[in-house]
């Protein structure tokens, strides 16, 4: 690598695009809610995404920025990790 160039993050979770199915994962819930106790309602709720991030936030593991349909989790600053892709 040259000077001046910049590495490019790995993936390491799978980013979802506009308009998949998504749910909280652990992590997620953890993100959101500060713990994942008696919160297993939660990760059968599915969302749809309406927003994904072009960058990532962090370095070496990419973490992409993703904003769902759910107000109450779409005010909070989520990522790829936070969500696995639901499968029809």
């Amino acid at each position: 690598m040259t000077p001046g160039q910049h590495r490019r993050a790995q993936l390491t979770w799978p980013v979802p695009k506009v308009g998949d199915r998504v749910r909280l994962t652990d992590q997620g819930l953890e993100i959101c809610f500060g713990s994942k106790f008696g919160l297993s309602h939660m990760k059968s709720k599915v969302m749809r995404v309406v927003e994904v991030g072009t960058e990532s936030l962090t370095s070496p593991e990419e973490t992409i920025p993703v904003d769902v349909d759910d107000p109450d989790i779409g005010m909070l600053l989520t990522d790829n990790w936070c969500f696995e892709i639901v499968k029809d």
